[in-house]
């Protein structure tokens, strides 16, 4: 049970840290890169933009852990504010 807790506390980490780090790119450039890799210790977070809905950019993020598990997320950017709004991880 332990290491199960290690392995989704590790997975949150990984996706906070790539929101951020999406969040600053946005913030310092104005704009994300359709798609982009975050390489990370133990695995490798990969991102896709869709089109601006309104105000709204929808990011979605695929993590792959060397484990060999799969998790996704999306993650929503107010254009008007340049922060996150919302993420979710399924």
């Amino acid at each position: 049970m332990s290491l199960e807790m290690a392995l989704i506390l590790q997975q949150e980490y990984y996706f906070l840290s790539s929101v951020k780090k999406v969040e600053n790119m946005y913030q310092s450039m104005g704009t994300i890169p359709p798609s982009g890799t975050i390489p990370f210790q133990k695995g490798i977070m990969k991102y896709q933009t869709d089109p601006p809905m309104e105000y709204l950019l929808k990011v979605n993020f695929t993590l792959s852990l060397q484990s060999g598990e799969t998790v996704l997320g999306k993650g929503y950017f107010d254009m008007r504010t340049k922060k996150l709004t919302r993420w979710t991880v399924f």
